[in-house]
Order: structure tokens, then sequence, then C-alpha cells
């Protein structure tokens, strides 16, 4: 099913033609994490199913598949998939080949270069799909829609509404716990899964769980932040197969969740990009722009402290901060302690030194004044009990166990956005 039209864009992709009219790309968010992937290869598999279907019902004789090449774009470099070990594990559990997919550096080879334009000059008109986010994250896509040569076409997200792009057609950005959830609903209401004729990829087991698979993990098996779309979207594709039951589900949630938790082999640095988002905000009173970055990882941020040495851990935010332009770095941690009890923890980093804010540690303070309000944070004895030493007065960081549990990066992250406005 989708391994099989995901070879099939890469080939297009590759031997353009002069028939190709248009190159739709459906591109998740900078995190690239499970939603996001599985979000932006279903809606391209379905939009390139309706495209075929719409053809054949207006009885086209050419080809119109050779005239339009719609594919997932992997918002991050192929290098940092291997980062994602659930993502990498749902893959290549309906057979997708990575060569077949498309990231970062397969669109653009340097950003900085304004003559290399990679896949761009090839076609006259590109579109562009956002799921679940809805204004485009990333260097490049943000360079390309700057310089007029894509286009927003589509939009279809659970985070906060940003108000652009509002002539997006469809644009649905709504409440859910995960966004396939809104895309398999969509192309529902516009397919019919039940009766769309050539549709056929319910009838293997293993492809439905690839559908389900975000929609159990952002919801922890559908018992926590589930909206009636989370609801439907499962009973949808529970109904299409009648070998999906409660122990399918169980065993493949299990399974996934291993392997989002698993971070053997991953450095500190792997930790702080394999979930990273970065954000940039302005100032009302000065109109200064404050950029934060905020890694989120699935273990207890004490696993950094106890995995590895205080000055590996120091030195790789440091470099990070530095790497990516930071004022301060924040990691959210959301995770299962031995109790099986669902838990939060929130740090903060920055060096003065390394901040293009003069005054990082006194900006860091007052933000986590200002979250506390809504996040209920509560000092950890983390650093005093690990014996972690800071000796450099330019650093600052700081650890909380976050006691509101439903506040996820989605929440977080406006949240610093009116914090940088109310400055």
């Amino acid at each position: 099913m989708t391994s099989d039209f995901l070879k099939f864009s890469k080939q297009s992709l590759k031997n353009t033609s002069s028939s190709v009219k248009k190159l739709t790309l459906v591109s998740g968010n900078q995190s690239a994490d499970l939603d996001s992937v599985v979000s932006s290869i279903l809606y391209s598999y379905f939009h390139h199913l309706n495209t075929s279907r719409s053809a054949q019902d207006n009885s086209k004789k050419q080809d119109t598949s050779t005239e339009e090449i719609v594919i997932p774009l992997i918002n991050i470099p192929s290098e940092d998939l291997c980062l994602r070990k659930d993502v990498e594990f749902v893959l290549k559990s309906v057979d997708i080949d990575f060569e077949n997919l498309l990231f970062l550096n397969d669109l653009v080879k340097d950003t900085t270069n304004t003559n290399d334009t990679s896949l761009i000059n090839k076609f006259p008109l590109i579109d562009l799909v956002l799921v679940d986010h809805n204004v485009p994250q990333g260097a490049s896509l943000q360079y390309f829609i700057k310089k007029n040569n894509i286009k927003i076409k589509s939009i279809i997200d659970h985070h906060v509404d940003e108000k652009s792009f509002t002539d997006a057609n469809p644009r649905i950005i709504k409440t859910v716990g995960s966004n396939t959830s809104l895309v398999l609903n969509y192309w529902n209401s516009v397919l019919n899964f039940k009766t769309c004729q050539g549709l056929s990829f319910y009838n293997d087991l293993q492809n439905c769980l690839f559908a389900l698979s975000p929609i159990l993990i952002d919801t922890a098996c559908l018992s926590a932040r589930v909206e009636k779309d989370d609801t439907e979207a499962f009973e949808l594709i529970k109904s299409l197969n009648s070998k999906i039951n409660t122990t399918e589900i169980n065993k493949w949630y299990g399974l996934i969740n291993d392997a989002k938790s698993d971070y053997e082999g991953l450095s500190v640095r792997d930790i702080l990009r394999k979930d990273y988002k970065v954000f940039q905000y302005k100032s009302s009173s000065d109109s200064k722009t404050y950029k934060i970055g905020i890694s989120s990882m699935s273990k207890p941020i004490g696993y950094l402290l106890t995995e590895f040495k205080d000055s590996q851990v120091l030195e790789n935010l440091k470099q990070w901060q530095s790497e990516n332009s930071l004022d301060f770095v924040t990691i959210m941690a959301s995770y299962t302690d031995s109790n099986d009890k669902f838990k939060r923890d929130l740090a903060f980093f920055t060096d003065k030194s390394l901040s293009p804010s003069s005054s990082s540690d006194e900006l860091v303070d007052k933000a986590i004044k200002f979250l506390n309000k809504d996040l209920d944070l509560v000092t950890t004895e983390l650093l005093n009990d690990n014996s972690f030493k800071i000796t450099n007065s330019n650093e600052f960081f700081k650890i909380y166990n976050q006691k509101n549990l439903k506040a996820s990066r989605k929440l977080v992250a406006p949240l610093l956005k009116n914090f940088i406005e109310s400055i």
C-alpha cells in the first residue's frame, strides 16, 4: 500500500518529465515525530488516490498521475531519522524503504546558497500541505516560501491556530490528541473508505496498525487527551478490519512505546535533537526577537544526570545553545515512573556568554515565574542529589517537576510566546 506508493512517488520525482506540471509536498512539523510522519504519509497516499479517482470519474484518457507528483516531506535531514526509533519501527512494520522518503536534504542541499534550488527548478508549480503544524517550520521551507516558490495549499493541524494562510483548503485546526485522527477523518469524508474503489489498505492488519500508531501513542492507548475525532478515527479503522482487537492494540502500543523509550546509544546531543522544535517570538516593548529551543524526551531529565558526566551534559547544552543561536534551552520530559504514574519534568539552561541576550539568566528566571502560574512547577533536588556542579557563573540550569500533566509542548510553546510578548 503506502510502500508501493512511496516508491512510485520517489521514482517519479527522480525521473521528472515535461508532462509533470505540479509537485505537492506534504510536510509534518520540524520535530518529525510519529504523528507528523504518519500524518504526512497518509495524507499523501489519500491525496494521490483521490487525484487518480477524479481522473477516472472524469473519463480522462491521459494518465494524470504523471501530471502531479505528491510526496510526503519528512521535515528533518535524513541522518536524523535514526534518532527516532519509534518512527523507524513503525515505518519498517509496513516495509517502507527509507530511500523512498523525501527529506530536507533532498529538497535543498544548502539553505545558505540562493542558487541551490535542487528540486525547485524542475517544477513550474509547487504546493505545500502542512500537517501537524499550521505555519511552516524549518529554514528550508521558510526560505522557499519567502521567495514565493511554494504555495500553502492545505492545512490539517491540532496546535494553536496562528491565523495564517486562511485561504488554505481544507484548513482544519482542531484540538485533538493526534493529528493523524484529523487526517483520517478528513479523507474518509472525501473518499468514504468503506466504498472507495481502489482503496484496499485496510485489508492488511499491519496497515491498519500503522494508521493507528500515532493515535495510540498520543492518547496513551486511548486513556488520555482523547477527543471526539480521536475516537471517531479509531473506530473507523477498527471497523475496516475484523482482526483489530484489544489484544492486538495493546501489543502494538507496547512495542511502539518500547521503541520510543529506547535511548541506547544516544549521546546528549542526540537526545537534544531527537525531538526538537525552535520558536522565535518578538517582544512587544522593543520588537526584539527571542529564539527558544524546546527539546522533548520520553525519559525523566534525571536520566541525563545519571547516564552522562556533568561536564558532558553542560558542554552539550552549551554547544546546542551556541549552534542554534538560542537565548535559552528548554527540555520537556514526559514519562511513566516506576509506579506506573505519568509525570512531566521541565528544565531550563542558558549560558549568558553564548546567548544573544546579555542577561539571559534573568530572562529565564522571569520565564519560569510566568510559566509557573499555568504549569505548577516544583523545584527538584536532582542537581543537588547528583552532586551536579556548575562552576561557571555564566551558566544557569534549573530542573522542575511539572504538576500540570496536561501541558505538553503544544501548550508550553504558546505560553512562552505570551511571556516574550509581555516583556
